[in-house]
C-alpha cells in the first residue's frame, strides 16, 4: 500500500514542541479518534484547524507540549503530521515517532490518528459522515504502518476501547471496522504471523 502525502508541520504552520521529545517506542497498537469538530474540507482549511487544536492541546485546558495525536485527516483525505518525530524528517524515512496524549495514561507504544469532524450518529449538531477521500486516507496511511511498523490489523483501535467516551462517533467506529477486514483480507502484515 502506498504512503500518501503527509503536510507537515512546517507546511501547516506548527508552533514549537514545549519541552523535551520523548520516543513512543515501539509502535504496538493504531489508535483512531474524531475530533468532535474542527471540520475542514480543503488544504487551507485543514491547516487552520489542525493550528487550532495545537493552540488548544498547548493550552491551559490540556497543557500538553503539542497536539496530542501523530496524524491527522481532513475530510478532503488530506494528511496532516501531528507529533514531530524523534528521528526521521518524514514519514517515508520510517520515523521513530514521539510520544503522544490521545489516551488518558496509556500513551505508550499507541500511535494516535484523528479525523477531522465529529461523526456521532444523526439527530445532533455533531452528526458529519467520514467522506470517501478521509476514509481512502485513513486506509492507505494504516497500512502503510501496519506494514511498515509491523502492526496487526486488529490491533487498530479506537478511543472508546480504552476509557468511557463515545470517540470516535457511532459512524466513523463502523467504518473503522469494514476498513479493519480489508486490510486483514489484503494480508502481507509481517505480525500476522505472530498473532
Amino acid at each position: 500500500m502506498e504512503m500518501p502525502p503527509v503536510i507537515t508541520r512546517s507546511q501547516w504552520g506548527a508552533r514549537p514542541y514545549q519541552g523535551e521529545l520523548r520516543s513512543l517506542g515501539m509502535v504496538r497498537q493504531i489508535v483512531v479518534h474524531h475530533a468532535a469538530g474542527y471540520g475542514a474540507a480543503t488544504r487551507q482549511e485543514g491547516a487552520r484547524q489542525v493550528a487550532a487544536l495545537q493552540k488548544l492541546h498547548q493550552g491551559l485546558l490540556y497543557n500538553c507540549p503539542d497536539i496530542g495525536y501523530h496524524f491527522l485527516i481532513d475530510a478532503g483525505g488530506h494528511v496532516y503530521q501531528g507529533r514531530p518525530y524523534v528521528k526521521g524528517e518524514q514519514l517515508a524515512d520510517l520515523p521513530q515517532f514521539a510520544m503522544g496524549n490521545h489516551v488518558l495514561n496509556v500513551d505508550s507504544h499507541k500511535l494516535g490518528i484523528c479525523l477531522l469532524g465529529c461523526f456521532h450518529e444523526e439527530g445532533g449538531e455533531c452528526s458529519d459522515t467520514p467522506t470517501i477521500e478521509a476514509l481512502e486516507s485513513l486506509e492507505s496511511l494504516l497500512g502503510f504502518i501496519c506494514r511498515n511498523y509491523s502492526v496487526r490489523p486488529s490491533d487498530i483501535l479506537t478511543h472508546r476501547d480504552f476509557v468511557a467516551t463515545t470517540c470516535p462517533g457511532e459512524k466513523l467506529y463502523v467504518a473503522l471496522g469494514q476498513l479493519r477486514g480489508r486490510l486483514a483480507l489484503a494480508g502481507g502484515y509481517p505480525s500476522e504471523l505472530a498473532a
